[in-house]
């Protein structure tokens, strides 16, 4: 049926419209990635003086107003500062316990900044020290504390201020990601900052996905960080940065998500020298994994370059020490028996402990031993076997049939093919594994093994010595074995 004037259209319409929505989507997203690198910081700032430092009250009151001008003059437009309200608790909190702070400790209106800077200054063990650490308020996520020394009164600003910004820790968005790479868009990226080198990122770099869900409201609905995976900064080009995907979890970066979703991700800066991992199996409950081996290669290799570094094996408690190498990142292959069990990719110092869940090896490894010993075994029974089969008949030849009777027992005592095969599938039952990957690798050794039983310890050779040794003793012969007709050849097809 031909289409008419108003069918076309309609369907030109439609095609319109849908160009037109492409169209604004682009230009929504596009809007949104430059609102994003062209707003600055919402910055809190709490600064708390320790009464007992001795430094008195006239410190507490000026030194909150000189460190936002100072933010100002070595920032600018990139950090919109603001002082928060310090009630007595929280100056307590802030002074005596920096460590132990949370989410709940702030307001609303302190939780609503882009980033919240604690300053603590107190006593140091030569004269005093300032104290800084930073919470995303996005993310929810604190930073690490960053500890200055101070011997004069007078240089406290200064060093609040060094202290502050180097807690600062960049925020981005993740803006795309297909296969193993992303692009990351920095907050305020667009914006300039009088002193470059504050929070700058270099190629080589690192950061930590997270991803924020959000009600209609935009309040937070739920925070979850992506455990085992970092970004690795590969190319900087302006506020952008490709980054290469580490993970060891397959759906960290690529699951479907709905709603209001900020994938973000937070400057990963190790504070410590090393990280201890524990090395745990994916069975309920879980236990220690030892014995397994560890090697490392950097993000900057070749992925198909074998060549690694062995750092170690798991210690009896299944763990094992992590220490920096030439970049940030370290990838590690964690092996047992040869065989690859997992990719962690880690951030020596970044973390204190880690604990990464692995396949179980053992189970496999135990089949791997007992199939590679019944095959020692079959190789000894085969050639025991040989031999005493050749002594018996050079014995019938002799007609020396008390010998032969011995040897022949011998025969007997050996383990026949039934023997071994039932033991084979008695083991096989034992060792199983819930990996359905490691299982079938077991069950691959035990088919082997058996089909080598099968082939090698037949019982033809046996009883064709029992029968020609009862026929020595009759005067009978053996009857040759038919001879095998060859099949028919097929005509051959016509031209």
């Amino acid at each position: 049926m031909r289409p008419t004037r108003q069918t076309s259209v309609r369907r030109w319409g439609v095609v319109l419209a849908i160009a037109l929505l492409t169209v604004c989507a682009s230009a929504r997203l596009g809007q949104a990635q430059s609102v994003w690198e062209l707003t600055p910081y919402k910055i809190g700032l709490l600064v708390a003086v320790d009464p007992t430092a001795g430094l008195g009250e006239r410190l507490q009151q000026e030194l909150p107003t000189a460190l936002v001008g100072q933010i100002e003059m070595g920032v600018g437009a990139a950090w919109d500062t603001q002082l928060l309200k310090l009630t007595p608790p929280l100056r307590y909190r802030i002074t005596g316990n920096l460590e132990g702070l949370t989410p709940e400790d702030l307001d609303k209106k302190a939780l609503a900044c882009d980033k919240i800077f604690f300053v603590s200054v107190g006593r140091g063990p030569k004269g005093w020290q300032v104290r800084a650490r930073e919470l995303d308020g996005r993310t929810q996520i604190f930073g690490p504390i960053i500890t200055r020394p101070v011997g004069q009164t007078a240089k406290i600003r200064d060093a609040a201020f060094d202290a502050l910004v180097d807690a600062f820790v960049p925020l981005a968005m993740i803006t795309q990601t297909r296969g193993n790479k992303s692009i990351l868009r920095l907050r305020a990226g667009e914006l300039p900052i009088r002193d470059a080198s504050i929070g700058q990122v270099k190629l080589g770099d690192v950061f930590w996905p997270i991803v924020r869900y959000c009600t209609r409201t935009g309040e937070i609905r739920k925070i979850e960080p992506s455990h085992w995976t970092y970004l690795f900064v590969e190319k900087i080009d302006e506020t952008a940065l490709e980054c290469q995907v580490h993970t060891a979890i397959a759906s960290s970066m690529s699951g479907r998500r709905r709603g209001r979703v900020e994938p973000l991700a937070l400057l990963v800066r190790p504070q410590g020298e090393t990280t201890k991992i524990f090395l745990r199996s994916r069975t309920e409950p879980p236990r220690p994994l030892v014995g397994y081996a560890i090697y490392a290669r950097s993000p900057l290799d070749d992925p198909r370059n074998k060549n690694r570094t062995f750092l170690g094996r798991t210690d009896v408690d299944g763990s094992f020490v992590v220490e920096p190498g030439r970049t940030t990142l370290r990838l590690l292959d964690v092996r047992h028996g040869g065989g690859l069990l997992g990719r962690l990719p880690v951030v020596p110092g970044f973390t204190e402990v880690e604990t990464g869940n692995v396949r179980n090896d053992d189970t496999r490894m135990a089949a791997e031993a007992y199939t590679n010993s019944v095959q020692e075994q079959l190789i000894d029974t085969v050639t025991r076997r040989k031999i005493l089969i050749g002594r018996a008949r050079k014995q019938l030849k002799e007609k020396a049939f008390e010998k032969v009777e011995e040897t022949r027992e011998q025969i007997e005592e050996l383990p026949t093919q039934d023997d071994i095969l039932r033991e084979l599938g008695q083991q096989q039952i034992k060792l199983r594994s819930d990996n359905t990957f490691m299982q079938k690798q077991i069950d691959s050794m035990f088919d082997r093994t058996k089909v080598m039983v099968t082939k090698f310890l037949d019982r033809q050779s046996i009883e064709a010595l029992k029968e020609d040794i009862t026929n020595a003793r009759t005067g009978k012969r053996r009857a040759p074995p038919a001879a095998s007709q060859k099949p028919a050849k097929k005509p051959a097809a016509k031209k």
